[in-house]
C-alpha cells in the first residue's frame, strides 16, 4: 500500500482499549491531501459512484479551498480497503442565545460561564472537524464496503477521529467540535454505532426530495399533473421571469464574470442562519472543466446585469442541487428564484432523470414545485470533557424548521 500520512503514529494498528478484541483486525491511515491516496481506491471499496468520493471533486474542493485544512480516513481489514471517509477542518461560530431561547439553552450558557471562567463567546467560536461535506446536504462523508460489519467500521472511523484531534492538538491547531452529518433514517442502525464514543444525536432541517414520476416525459406533463392552484403559481413564476435571459455556463464564461457569481454566492451566504463555512466560486470553474455536461451551471441576466444562478450535478439518475446565487433585489419581481426550481424541473426531465434533491433550505416553497422532506440526523462530540456532558441538553432542544408541506398534485 502507497499511502503518506500526517505523522507515523496513523498509520498504527486501529486497537482501541474498549473494544480491542472487534477491532483489532482493522487498522487505519490517515492523509492531509487526496493526492496521498490512489485515484481508484474508492473504486475498490464500493460500487457507489457518488461524485462527492471521486478523486477530481475532493481535488477540486481541495485546491480551490486554502481556508479549509482537509483530512481523510482510509480503513482497512486485512490489508484490504474496506472504507473511505472525508472531513473538512472549518473555523465558525454560533450565536449567542438570546432572551427567546429555550431555558436550556440559556442555563448551558450560565453552566459553561461558571465552571470555564470565560465568556460564552470564546466556546462558540470553534475550530470544527467535520465528517461529510460542509457544503451540500446528504450523506456524502462516508463509504464502507458491504461485505463487513458496518457499524464495527463506524467505531473505527471514531477511533480515526480521535487520533486525529490528538494530532492537531500537538501542531497548535486544536479542534473544539467534531461532527459527522445527514445520516439517512435508514443509515441511523449503523451510525449510531458512534454514540459509544461521547456523541449526541440531533434531528437536522431535512433535505427536500422530489421524485419524479416516470409518466412525465417534458415539463408540460408536469405541469399538468399540478392542481389548479398550483399551475396558477408556476404560470405566474414563468410570466414574471421571461424577461429573463438564461445562459448555459462552462468554465471560460464562469472565469471571466466570476466576480458576478461571487457577489450574487455572497447575497445567499449572507441570508443563512448559520452554515459550516464559504466555498470559493473557483471551486465551480474546476468542477466545470472536471465534469463537464454532468455540472451544470445556468447563470440569468436581465439585459446585461446578472441576477442569478443555479448549479447542479447530474448523478446517476438524480439531480443534485449545489449552490445557487440570487440578487434579492430583483427577485420579487422577476421570480428568479421560483424560476430556478422550475427550471430544476425542466433540467430533470430533460435529463429522464428520476428525481431532484433540493437541499434543506426553503422547505415550503420546495414543496410547493412537489419536493418532500427526507429527515437527516447529525452526530456532534465537544472535545471538552465538561461542555461535552451538556451537549446532549442542546441537541435535544435542537428540532428542524417547521414548515407548511404543500401538496401540489392533483
Amino acid at each position: 500500500m502507497n499511502h503518506l500520512s500526517l505523522h507515523p503514529v496513523f498509520n498504527k494498528k486501529c486497537c482501541p482499549i474498549r473494544k480491542a478484541g472487534e477491532l483489532s483486525a482493522f487498522k487505519f491511515t490517515l492523509h492531509s491531501s487526496i493526492d496521498q491516496i490512489h485515484e481508484d481506491l474508492v473504486n475498490q471499496i464500493s460500487l457507489d459512484k457518488s461524485v462527492y468520493f471521486q478523486h477530481n471533486y475532493l481535488k477540486a474542493v481541495e485546491q480551490s479551498n486554502a481556508q479549509i485544512e482537509h483530512r481523510y480516513v482510509v480503513i482497512y481489514k486485512e490489508d484490504l480497503p474496506i472504507s473511505f471517509a472525508s472531513f473538512q477542518i472549518l473555523n465558525t461560530s454560533f450565536s449567542v442565545p438570546n432572551d427567546n431561547t429555550s431555558k436550556v439553552l440559556l442555563n448551558l450558557k450560565s453552566s459553561v460561564e461558571f465552571v470555564t471562567r470565560t465568556p460564552i463567546e470564546e466556546h462558540l467560536k470553534l475550530k470544527v472537524l467535520v465528517c461529510g461535506n460542509a457544503f451540500i446536504t446528504g450523506e456524502h462523508g462516508i463509504v464502507i464496503n458491504n461485505k463487513v460489519d458496518k457499524k464495527l467500521v463506524m467505531q473505527v472511523l471514531a477511533e480515526a477521529t480521535d487520533e486525529i484531534c490528538k494530532y492537531e492538538k500537538a501542531q497548535k491547531n486544536k479542534v473544539s467540535l467534531v461532527l459527522f452529518k445527514d445520516f439517512k433514517s435508514d443509515s441511523l442502525h449503523i451510525s449510531d454505532a458512534i454514540q459509544d464514543y461521547g456523541f449526541s444525536s440531533f434531528k437536522a432541517d431535512p433535505n427536500l426530495v422530489f421524485e419524479l414520476s416516470p409518466d412525465w416525459k417534458r415539463f408540460d406533463d408536469y405541469k399538468n399533473a399540478l392542481k389548479a392552484k398550483y399551475r396558477t403559481k408556476l404560470n405566474k413564476a414563468l410570466k414574471c421571469s421571461a424577461e429573463l435571459e438564461v445562459v448555459d455556463v462552462d468554465a471560460e464564461f464562469f472565469s471571466k464574470n466570476i466576480d458576478q457569481f461571487n457577489a450574487l454566492y455572497a447575497q445567499v451566504d449572507q441570508k443563512a442562519s448559520f452554515h459550516l463555512g464559504t466555498i470559493n466560486m473557483q471551486t465551480f470553474i474546476e468542477l466545470k472543466k472536471s465534469y463537464q455536461e454532468d455540472f451544470i451551471v445556468w447563470a440569468y441576466f436581465i439585459e446585461d446585469k446578472m441576477v442569478g444562478y443555479l448549479s447542479a450535478f447530474r448523478h446517476l439518475d438524480t439531480l443534485d442541487a449545489h449552490f445557487i446565487g440570487l440578487d434579492y433585489s430583483v427577485n420579487r419581481t422577476y421570480y428568479v428564484y421560483q424560476r430556478m426550481l422550475y427550471d430544476y424541473v425542466k433540467i430533470a426531465l430533460d435529463l429522464k432523470l428520476s428525481r431532484i434533491k433540493f437541499g434543506r433550505t426553503a422547505g415550503e416553497i420546495k414543496s410547493t414545485i412537489g419536493a418532500h422532506p427526507n429527515d437527516l440526523t447529525l452526530y456532534v462530540r465537544h472535545n471538552n470533557r465538561f461542555i461535552n456532558k451538556l451537549t446532549p441538553l442542546v441537541s435535544k432542544s435542537i428540532k428542524p424548521a417547521k414548515f407548511n408541506l404543500r401538496k401540489p398534485f392533483k
